[in-house]
């Protein structure tokens, strides 16, 4: 599944997911997608995001480099999983508050 949402395109297939373009017109539209993103990964029990490079910006969602080996282990036990993408519901989006506040449950 490909969705776009606020300028930033993310793909999720199964468990794990990759967030790949994200725009930066207008400004910050990116990072509010990527928190949006990640609230919603987070609800539906996903366990894996493929960021693809590590920007100071993702490190400070928690975002970590890791080794080949540790990354194939990590996406082998994520795609074995069960995740919903839908299970925050799309007809009624979520506040940028609310999208925080799951994300915030993690720490």
């Amino acid at each position: 599944m490909t969705t776009w949402w606020a300028g930033c395109m993310a793909s999720a297939s199964a468990a794990p997911s990759s967030a790949r373009a994200c725009f930066t017109a207008p400004v910050d539209a990116s990072k509010v997608a990527l928190v949006h993103l990640v609230a919603r990964l987070i609800t539906g029990g996903f366990e894996l995001l493929d960021t693809q490079y590590v920007t100071e910006h993702l490190r400070s969602f928690g975002a970590v480099e890791i080794p080949r080996r540790r990354y194939t282990a990590l996406l082998d036990k994520a795609i074995r999983g069960e995740a919903d993408f839908l299970k925050l519901p799309v007809d009624h989006p979520i506040s940028g508050a609310r999208a925080l506040a799951i994300i915030s449950e993690l720490e």
